[in-house]
């Protein structure tokens, strides 16, 4: 029987159990195929763009390029993970990633924004409204809560951004073609906010269920008469004037209408301002209604807050005292739905604030007169 060999065995060194733990070649450094490259700040490609109409990121995340793989095996991928092989499909998702962050309401409730409304193949224009404004509105009309607007906030933010970029165009042209006397503002300084005033109401209902805005030579708040303009769905309206002056601007005015009552009786029996704001009646082009009628029509439009019977110092068989019972001297033009999505809506508001201007200078002229210019109305705080 042979003897066995007295050669001991080599100690394995502890180079040698580093090498067998970790192979040569790292999984870390494979290179995966694209299919299971996630970039979560790759960009869509131009068709999801087109269809998307906004910046807005689909869930699917993009399929890099062989460029981009390259880079993230150099840059990335070593960090990312200590697992060997390769990433799972359950990673988790990058600082970066457009997923939406859950939030919580009032009630405590953990929930998931809901995601930036498809512009469903209409784009968004400068000179309109976009059908996806109209219906948040609605929707909002049956959903008036704090907690259902936090879950759609996207659907008011894409709302209110289209309904200022129509505000803004309406700013620019304005001065151009309606009232030279209104300046360009600044966006806030002509656009309600959404939250109502519950303070002193019954209806304590959180929001407005309209967008609107107004133009005077000091935006939405001031003494100036001012155009208005209101998008609700089946409400929408373009009109102004001045409601609810304080005493002083009223009186202002009901002393114009005492000594000059045909300053105001030309304004609002023209037959532009009757067409655009009354409609017209009668064969042919000639109204067949006169100018007590059409007075009348006015008084009818503001008789919702006038006095019941004369105010102070005035008798009350006065020749216009329906006229000096008023306390407002506003007009509109109401919008269906159909006209505010039009590719025109923009003409059509322009052309009843058009319309307008000739009420709006007039009010102004009473409540805020140009001392220093040829004003007839000057003589009348003279007196």
């Amino acid at each position: 029987m042979p003897a066995k060999s007295s050669k001991p065995k080599p100690i394995a060194s502890r180079q040698s159990v580093r090498r067998k733990a970790h192979p040569t070649k790292s999984p870390y450094f494979e290179h995966p195929s694209e299919d299971d490259i996630v970039d979560d700040d790759g960009e869509h490609s131009d068709d999801a763009q087109s269809d998307s109409g906004s910046d807005f990121r689909e869930d699917n995340a993009a399929t890099v390029s062989d460029t981009g793989v390259e880079k993230a095996k150099v840059n990335g991928d070593a960090n990312k993970s200590k697992k060997r092989g390769r990433a799972s499909s359950s990673a988790k998702p990058s600082k970066k990633s457009s997923a939406p962050k859950k939030k919580k309401n009032d009630d405590g409730v953990i929930f998931i924004p809901y995601r930036t409304p498809s512009p469903g193949g209409i784009d968004y224009a400068d000179d309109q409204i976009h059908p996806n404004t109209l219906k948040f509105l609605e929707d909002l009309a049956e959903n008036n809560d704090r907690n259902w607007l936090r879950e759609h906030d996207s659907f008011y933010r894409a709302g209110k951004a289209d309904f200022e970029k129509f505000v803004e165009y309406m700013n620019a042209t304005i001065p151009e073609r309606v009232d030279d006397t209104i300046p360009e503002l600044p966006i806030k300084d002509l656009v309600f906010r959404i939250y109502r005033d519950i303070r002193f109401s019954n209806d304590l209902t959180p929001y407005k269920t309209h967008f609107s805005a107004a133009w005077s030579r000091t935006g939405r708040k001031g003494p100036y008469a001012c155009y208005y303009l209101q998008i609700k769905p089946g409400q929408s309206l373009a009109g102004g004037g001045l409601w609810h002056p304080p005493s002083n601007a009223l009186n202002l005015i009901r002393r114009s209408i005492d000594k000059h009552p045909e300053r105001i009786k030309s304004v609002i029996t023209d037959k532009e301002f009757v067409a655009e704001f009354f409609g017209s009646k009668g064969s042919g082009k000639k109204d067949e209604r006169d100018e007590a009628s059409i007075v009348s029509l006015f008084v009818d439009k503001n008789s919702g807050d006038a006095l019941k019977t004369a105010p102070k110092n005035y008798p009350k068989d006065h020749a216009n005292i329906s006229l000096l019972r008023l306390k407002s001297f506003t007009i509109s033009k109401s919008f269906t739905d159909t006209e505010v999505l039009s590719s025109d809506f923009g003409e059509k508001a322009c052309k009843a604030f058009g319309r307008l201007e000739p009420l709006i200078t007039y009010l102004n002229d009473c409540v805020m007169p140009d001392l220093n210019g040829d004003d007839e109305s000057s003589d009348e705080h003279a007196d």
